[in-house]
Protein backbone atom coordinates (compact mmCIF):
# COMPACT_ATOMS: atom_id res chain seq x y z
CA UNK A 1 0.00 0.00 0.00
CA UNK A 2 3.06 2.15 0.79
CA UNK A 3 4.54 1.59 -2.46
CA UNK A 4 1.65 2.76 -4.57
CA UNK A 5 1.29 5.80 -2.55
CA UNK A 6 4.34 6.68 -3.49
CA UNK A 7 4.41 5.98 -7.09
CA UNK A 8 1.00 8.00 -7.29
CA UNK A 9 3.01 10.99 -5.26
CA UNK A 10 6.10 10.66 -8.11
CA UNK A 11 3.34 11.02 -10.76
CA UNK A 12 1.42 13.63 -9.32
CA UNK A 13 5.18 15.20 -8.71
CA UNK A 14 6.56 14.81 -11.96
CA UNK A 15 2.98 16.09 -13.66
CA UNK A 16 3.14 18.85 -11.68
CA UNK A 17 6.61 19.96 -13.11
CA UNK A 18 5.85 19.52 -16.88
CA UNK A 19 2.36 21.39 -16.00
CA UNK A 20 4.76 24.50 -14.43
CA UNK A 21 7.12 24.38 -17.23
CA UNK A 22 4.35 24.55 -20.18
CA UNK A 23 3.66 27.60 -18.15
CA UNK A 24 7.09 29.44 -18.20
CA UNK A 25 7.70 31.80 -21.01
CA UNK A 26 10.26 30.94 -23.28
CA UNK A 27 12.66 32.72 -21.86
CA UNK A 28 12.57 30.85 -18.46
CA UNK A 29 14.46 28.01 -19.77
CA UNK A 30 17.80 29.72 -19.91
CA UNK A 31 19.27 28.95 -23.35
CA UNK A 32 21.95 31.95 -22.79
CA UNK A 33 21.18 34.28 -24.65
CA UNK A 34 19.99 36.62 -21.42
CA UNK A 35 23.69 37.89 -21.87
CA UNK A 36 22.22 40.03 -25.06
CA UNK A 37 18.95 41.19 -23.62
CA UNK A 38 18.49 45.32 -22.89
CA UNK A 39 21.62 45.91 -25.37
CA UNK A 40 20.81 43.97 -28.61
CA UNK A 41 18.13 42.86 -30.42
CA UNK A 42 18.54 39.12 -32.19
CA UNK A 43 17.45 37.76 -35.08
CA UNK A 44 17.57 33.79 -34.64
CA UNK A 45 18.05 31.84 -37.93
CA UNK A 46 17.46 28.13 -37.41
CA UNK A 47 17.92 25.62 -40.46
CA UNK A 48 18.46 21.99 -40.90
CA UNK A 49 22.07 22.47 -43.17
CA UNK A 50 24.02 25.20 -44.88
CA UNK A 51 22.97 23.88 -48.06
CA UNK A 52 19.74 24.98 -47.28
CA UNK A 53 17.39 27.41 -50.07
CA UNK A 54 15.89 29.71 -47.26
CA UNK A 55 18.95 29.36 -45.21
CA UNK A 56 20.80 30.81 -48.07
CA UNK A 57 18.29 33.42 -49.44
CA UNK A 58 18.21 34.67 -45.80
CA UNK A 59 21.45 34.80 -45.41
CA UNK A 60 21.79 36.84 -48.60
CA UNK A 61 19.34 39.50 -47.29
CA UNK A 62 21.24 39.73 -43.91
CA UNK A 63 24.52 40.64 -45.61
CA UNK A 64 22.81 43.17 -47.99
CA UNK A 65 21.30 44.65 -44.53
CA UNK A 66 24.21 45.30 -42.18
CA UNK A 67 24.30 49.14 -41.54
CA UNK A 68 20.22 48.80 -40.61
CA UNK A 69 21.57 45.86 -38.63
CA UNK A 70 24.06 48.08 -36.75
CA UNK A 71 21.59 51.04 -36.58
CA UNK A 72 18.89 49.11 -34.79
CA UNK A 73 21.56 46.93 -32.12
CA UNK A 74 20.94 43.84 -33.92
CA UNK A 75 22.88 40.60 -33.85
CA UNK A 76 22.35 37.50 -35.99
CA UNK A 77 22.23 34.15 -34.03
CA UNK A 78 22.64 31.01 -36.78
CA UNK A 79 21.35 28.04 -35.07
CA UNK A 80 22.32 25.33 -37.92
CA UNK A 81 21.85 21.45 -38.06
CA UNK A 82 24.22 20.19 -35.39
CA UNK A 83 26.94 22.52 -35.69
CA UNK A 84 27.98 25.25 -33.63
CA UNK A 85 26.17 27.88 -32.71
CA UNK A 86 27.22 31.38 -34.55
CA UNK A 87 26.82 35.09 -33.60
CA UNK A 88 27.74 37.57 -35.87
CA UNK A 89 29.43 35.07 -37.65
CA UNK A 90 32.08 33.43 -34.65
CA UNK A 91 31.05 30.37 -32.89
CA UNK A 92 29.52 31.27 -29.32
CA UNK A 93 30.99 28.41 -27.27
CA UNK A 94 28.39 29.73 -24.85
CA UNK A 95 24.84 28.64 -26.63
CA UNK A 96 23.77 25.45 -27.18
CA UNK A 97 21.51 25.01 -30.57
CA UNK A 98 19.54 21.91 -29.22
CA UNK A 99 18.60 24.25 -26.03
CA UNK A 100 17.46 26.92 -28.65
CA UNK A 101 15.60 24.90 -30.76
CA UNK A 102 13.63 23.43 -27.54
CA UNK A 103 12.96 26.87 -26.33
CA UNK A 104 11.92 28.11 -29.32
CA UNK A 105 9.70 25.17 -30.21
CA UNK A 106 11.56 24.59 -33.52
CA UNK A 107 12.05 21.12 -35.03
CA UNK A 108 15.60 20.23 -35.90
CA UNK A 109 14.21 19.95 -39.94
CA UNK A 110 12.67 23.34 -39.65
CA UNK A 111 13.62 26.64 -40.93
CA UNK A 112 12.92 29.60 -39.00
CA UNK A 113 13.63 33.06 -38.36
CA UNK A 114 12.75 34.56 -35.32
CA UNK A 115 13.27 37.88 -34.06
CA UNK A 116 13.63 38.76 -30.41
CA UNK A 117 13.46 42.30 -28.52
CA UNK A 118 15.80 43.84 -26.18
CA UNK A 119 13.60 42.88 -23.46
CA UNK A 120 14.11 38.86 -24.55
CA UNK A 121 10.71 38.32 -25.92
CA UNK A 122 10.13 37.48 -28.93
CA UNK A 123 8.67 39.95 -31.52
CA UNK A 124 7.85 37.60 -34.84
CA UNK A 125 8.26 34.40 -36.15
CA UNK A 126 8.76 33.73 -40.50
CA UNK A 127 8.55 29.98 -41.43
CA UNK A 128 10.51 31.23 -45.04
CA UNK A 129 12.81 33.76 -45.85
CA UNK A 130 12.12 37.02 -44.34
CA UNK A 131 13.48 40.76 -46.31
CA UNK A 132 15.57 42.71 -43.40
CA UNK A 133 13.24 45.95 -44.22
CA UNK A 134 10.27 44.04 -43.04
CA UNK A 135 12.07 42.94 -39.85
CA UNK A 136 13.18 46.98 -39.49
CA UNK A 137 9.61 48.41 -39.68
CA UNK A 138 8.60 45.96 -36.92
CA UNK A 139 12.01 47.30 -35.02
CA UNK A 140 11.19 50.64 -35.55
CA UNK A 141 7.09 50.58 -34.35
CA UNK A 142 8.66 49.18 -31.04
CA UNK A 143 8.72 51.86 -28.14
CA UNK A 144 12.26 51.08 -27.20
CA UNK A 145 13.41 51.75 -30.74
CA UNK A 146 11.39 54.46 -30.93
CA UNK A 147 13.24 56.27 -27.71
CA UNK A 148 16.75 55.51 -29.25
CA UNK A 149 15.39 57.59 -32.59
CA UNK A 150 14.58 60.30 -30.01
CA UNK A 151 17.31 60.54 -28.06
CA UNK A 152 19.60 59.93 -31.03
CA UNK A 153 17.83 63.52 -32.29
CA UNK A 154 16.22 61.72 -35.12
Amino acid sequence: MLLGVKKNLLRLGLLAGIMNSMSLPTSAFGSGLQKFWWDSRLIIIFSPFTLNNDFNTQTRHVESSVSGLVERHMRIVKVVGRGPVKVDGLIDTTLNGLKLRTEYRVLKKQFSVILIGKDGDEKGRWLKPVRLEKIFDLVDEMPMRMNEIYERGG
